[in-house]
């Protein structure tokens, strides 16, 4: 449910691990929430081994995709700094790296003045240094709503848009409670298995079926600047600024910025928070 990156690339490799028949519902168009308006950052820097994990799946998955598919989502890989401004930002970041580390990844601690040549944008007297994976990077937004899109077809995944979820069919089993059927505004879908990826929304979508999902979303609002010539660069590092919440990396000759406000409630959002901006 929800034809979002999350539910696109998951069909496809239901379909490729063996599902005979998968189908994604969604109540609008494919990719037009979240997906298509993402900043796009890939980073295996999680927060847990779990996280780290995801990350570096996803990394090789992208980097296979062309010869997977013919077709990719864009990515790039420019490396990630995780910046530390504060003495507890830094006594933090170097434990994450501990552990990231012991997960089996390639990330290691930088000093300011490595921080400011991997992203001449920084100050060194800002920041009391920064953890850095090189292989980080970003993928185009539009480019890998198309992609995964491709693969759907692909592969014979049944796409039904403008399809909204409306509830779930369940039967007594000796287990407890099956799954039965899936129920939409176009009728019943039965099937024994489902996979919630509404996005922002699914909080809501557990409402409607009456199951707690401790899950949400914020708003991030994105900005891209006019090319420049500082930021002509095949290669720059991207950066995340964790006390100030911000982010920024290259984009088409310029400066991709984005932020949130942590004092939001969760919930999708597409307008711009200029009291916010302006604070």
């Amino acid at each position: 449910m929800g034809a979002g990156t999350v539910g696109g690339w998951t069909s496809y490799f239901a379909r490729t691990s063996g599902a005979e028949r998968v189908i994604v519902i969604d109540r609008g168009r494919v990719g037009d929430g979240a997906s298509s308006r993402a900043a796009g950052m890939v980073r295996a820097q999680g927060g847990t081994p779990t996280t780290v994990a995801l990350g570096r799946w996803s990394i090789d998955f992208y980097r296979r995709q062309a010869d997977l598919l013919g077709t990719d989502s864009g990515f790039r890989e420019l490396g990630y700094l995780i910046l530390a401004a504060t003495e507890d930002e830094q006594r933090a970041g170097r434990e994450r790296v501990a552990m990231q580390r012991g997960a089996g990844l390639d990330v290691r601690w930088v000093d300011p003045d490595e921080a400011v040549r991997l992203d001449p944008a920084l100050r060194p007297s800002s920041i009391r240094g920064a953890s850095y994976a090189a292989t980080d990077g970003c993928i185009d937004a539009l480019r890998n709503v198309r992609a995964y899109s491709l693969a759907m077809q692909a592969t014979g995944v049944e796409l039904r848009e403008h399809c909204a979820f409306t509830g779930i069919e369940t039967a007594h089993a000796e287990s407890g409670q099956r799954v039965t059927a899936v129920l939409t505004d176009q009728g019943r879908i039965e099937t024994e298995r489902v996979l919630l990826t509404g996005g922002p929304q699914l909080r809501e979508v557990g409402a409607v079926i009456g199951v707690p999902i401790p899950a949400g979303a914020v708003r991030h609002q994105v900005a891209v600047t006019e090319p420049h010539p500082a930021f002509q660069a095949d290669r720059r590092a991207m950066a995340f600024d964790l006390s100030g919440g911000l982010y920024w990396r290259l984009e088409d000759g310029g400066l991709l910025f984005g932020m949130s406000n942590p004092d939001e409630t969760p919930g999708p959002a597409r307008s711009i928070d200029w009291p916010y901006l302006d604070a």
